[in-house]
């Protein structure tokens, strides 16, 4: 999920490239805002409204990335059968315009969906072709996150050596891109197949540079995460008591972030209804 999801969309929706195009346009500006905020029934709404202004005004490539962040909020809400329709069709539009980007952006959130139910080979298969497309194209970034969305298939899969060395292939292409929320799930990840190696010093060494990292640009679901993933090492070292205060903190974290979340759902519906307000401005004034 995770670093993929705002790697991928940032792609999509560039807002300089977007204004200028209309409201299901800047619908679709607020639906990546309020996806990457955690407020999936917010940013679908927003991502069907931008949908069907795309297909009114025959605005086919818009049309194509609405249908992408469609996608990606069933997925998030775990509606798999959904995200997969509406990737299909968002791939098959992007194959016929040859739109290589979000053909690889396409592969990548079916990889994410076959991980997500298990199904790790077609999970592979669907990355190492978005993985080809990437490299193919110089996309550094979709690159890194690829690879770690492989890392973490292969750990599923307990070959965990394996996972580490794609990780660190990760690692490399985060750093060089300065790519910071993309290193914060890297420390996470790196974190969890050490932990799982029995090599707790790695393991807390890289968990806590996802933490800081994570508190320092607002970054909540790998904070939390992180944060989750060092209890457990702590108890696994049978450090109760530094457990149990750790616990505290991790509910405390918790709630800040759930008010985070909180806030930013206030702030897209004010938003929502400014846009609404203008569009009926606008009708009004040619009617």
């Amino acid at each position: 999920v995770k670093r993929s999801v705002c790697v991928v969309l940032h792609s999509i929706f560039d807002a300089k490239k977007l204004l200028h195009r209309g409201f299901g346009l800047v619908r679709a500006k607020l639906s990546l805002s309020t996806l990457e905020s955690g407020l999936y029934d917010v940013s679908l709404a927003n991502y069907f409204e931008a949908l069907k202004i795309s297909d009114e005004k025959k605005l086919v490539h818009e049309g194509m990335r609405s249908k992408l962040g469609i996608a990606w909020n069933y997925y998030r809400l775990r509606q798999f059968d959904l995200a997969t329709q509406f990737v299909d069709e968002a791939l098959e539009m992007a194959g016929d315009n040859s739109w290589p980007a979000e053909i690889s952006i396409g592969h990548n959130l079916l990889g994410l969906i076959a991980k997500a139910t298990r199904a790790y080979p077609d999970a592979l298969e669907n990355f190492n072709k978005a993985l080809a497309i990437r490299r193919e194209n110089s996309d550094k970034i979709g690159e890194a996150a690829t690879l770690g969305n492989i890392g973490e298939v292969l750990e599923a899969q307990g070959k965990l050596k394996e996972a580490l060395d794609i990780q660190h292939q990760s690692l490399e292409l985060e750093q060089n891109a300065q790519h910071q929320s993309g290193l914060a799930w890297v420390y996470r990840d790196l974190g969890s197949i050490h932990s799982k190696l029995g090599d707790f010093r790695q393991a807390e060494y890289y968990l806590d540079k996802g933490i800081n990292l994570s508190k320092s640009i607002g970054l909540g679901i790998v904070l939390t995460e992180a944060m989750s993933k060092k209890r457990e090492i702590l108890r696994m070292r049978g450090l109760t008591q530094e457990a149990l205060t750790y616990s505290v903190r991790l509910e405390a974290t918790k709630d800040s972030v759930q008010n985070a979340i909180l806030t930013s759902r206030i702030t897209a519906l004010q938003g929502n209804y400014e846009i609404e307000k203008r569009d009926r401005e606008i009708q009004n004034s040619h009617s």
